[in-house]
């Protein structure tokens, strides 16, 4: 469910913003993308600060920017958390959370936020007679994150909130934001750089590059569908919902159920019937042939391999699906060559032949696909799940334009973090999967 709609456009010198998205009615919108890519400024867009902006912002059918008009931003009902917190030095937490009361308005959609509800919840009623420089910079931003909701904001709009925290102040905000995702019935939007960041908290993300949406769809597509530039990146992951359904108390191991029915033990102690969501590094994952036998990993997971990317810096991206579970893997091509024989004289080839053949975007309307007819090399040492299928699809490029630039590419080239890649759908075949960890 939408609760609104945003189509933006910003040019400022050699810079160009276009972004098109839904917001959704609920939960965390992730905006991910590297410095430069254009996240904030599209965060200062939404909220107002960008008299430049052109386009369409609506939400809860209020339009804060048409073609005629631009609400002005204290007119536009949003709470706004800076990376630095931007509380008042000169008043205690509890004037500065006064000025957020003070500003209070109907939301349009949901109810109003209860106060004490929401000290609890970040567990800052201990805090409110401080001034901010006797606050740490974890309690710094969660005074802020309540002065921005104690608006009561339509949306709450967040700029890299733990990006000025170290690692420990970081673990410690990390859960009060999980609440505020659990327990509020309010959309967020929330910009970061930092991928195991919007994997814990987002529901949904935009991806962007040079002022470019790349890719939108829920949090687990960005980062295993290998359209998204996630999938490719050196820290890749795949994120699993699941329920915690038991605890070890002699080993201090929990065991989580996932949606799709898979089973795998952590080392955590969390409650039975709590919900979790795991993240499983590409580079965690090993991939055997055969169930292992005689080995330390406890948590070994049986799919079927459905795609396959060649890397440029001699890798091989898999796709597996365990019963209904996505998950990355990465290895060396030396590895993969190892269970496969002839992928690696197979995969040149057809590789060579994808790059002739295409120079269009698969998403476009006028895309073209390489096909090449080979039914695929893991087969030749797996036992056959099901029926072979060839290969399918190949797209497009690496840093030089096409002869006929897709929409919404920038005139001078494509953007950095796109990539030559050959991806295969694979013969079904069954593997297994060894997951790093208890």
């Amino acid at each position: 469910m939408s609760a609104g709609y945003c189509n933006i456009s910003l040019e400022r010198g050699d810079f160009s913003l276009h972004a098109e998205f839904e917001i959704p009615a609920r939960g965390v919108l992730g905006i991910f993308g590297h410095s430069g890519a254009g996240k904030t400024t599209l965060l200062r867009c939404i909220a107002g600060l960008e008299n430049d902006a052109r386009g369409q912002i609506t939400l809860n059918r209020e339009h804060w920017l048409t073609a005629r008009r631009s609400t002005p931003a204290h007119r536009r009902n949003l709470g706004y958390v800076f990376q630095d917190g931007r509380l008042f030095p000169h008043k205690t937490v509890e004037k500065n959370l006064d000025y957020g009361i003070r500003r209070n308005r109907p939301r349009a959609a949901g109810n109003a936020i209860d106060p004490e509800h929401l000290l609890g919840l970040l567990a800052i009623g201990r805090l409110l007679q401080r001034k901010p420089h006797e606050l740490s910079g974890g309690e710094k931003q969660r005074v802020a994150m309540a002065r921005a909701l104690l608006k009561n904001p339509d949306i709450l709009l967040m700029d890299e909130p733990l990006a000025s925290l170290d690692d420990s102040r970081k673990r410690e905000i990390l859960p009060y934001l999980e609440r505020l995702h659990d327990e509020l019935n309010i959309p967020m939007l929330y910009v970061s750089h930092s991928l195991p960041e919007v994997a814990r908290l987002c529901d949904d993300m935009l991806v962007l590059a040079h002022g470019r949406v790349v890719f939108a769809g829920t949090t687990h597509a960005a980062l295993v569908d290998t359209a998204s530039p996630l999938s490719h990146a050196r820290n890749a992951a795949a994120v699993l919902e699941g329920a915690v359904i038991e605890h070890d108390g002699h080993y201090k191991l929990t065991t989580l159920q996932t949606a799709a029915g898979n089973r795998l033990l952590v080392q955590s102690a969390l409650a039975v019937g709590q919900k979790a969501r795991l993240r499983i590094k590409a580079n965690d994952v090993s991939l055997c042939l055969s169930r292992p036998a005689g080995t330390s990993i406890l948590n070994i997971l049986e799919g079927v391999v459905t795609e396959r990317i060649d890397e440029d810096d001699g890798t091989v991206l898999l796709k597996v699906d365990c019963a209904g579970d996505e998950l990355l893997v990465r290895i060396s091509r030396l590895s993969y060559s190892a269970l496969t024989p002839a992928c690696l004289h197979r995969s040149n080839r057809s590789r060579s032949a994808g790059n002739a053949r295409c120079h269009k975007n698969r998403n476009s309307p006028d895309s073209t696909s390489a096909v090449a007819r080979s039914t695929d090399p893991i087969a030749q040492t797996a036992r056959i799940a099901s029926p072979a299928r060839t290969a399918y699809e190949a797209c497009s490029w690496r840093h030089a334009a096409p002869a006929r630039p897709p929409p919404n590419y920038p005139p001078g080239g494509l953007p950095l973090g796109f990539f030559w890649k050959l991806t295969y759908a694979h013969t079904c075949c069954t593997v297994y999967l060894q997951l790093g960890g208890p």
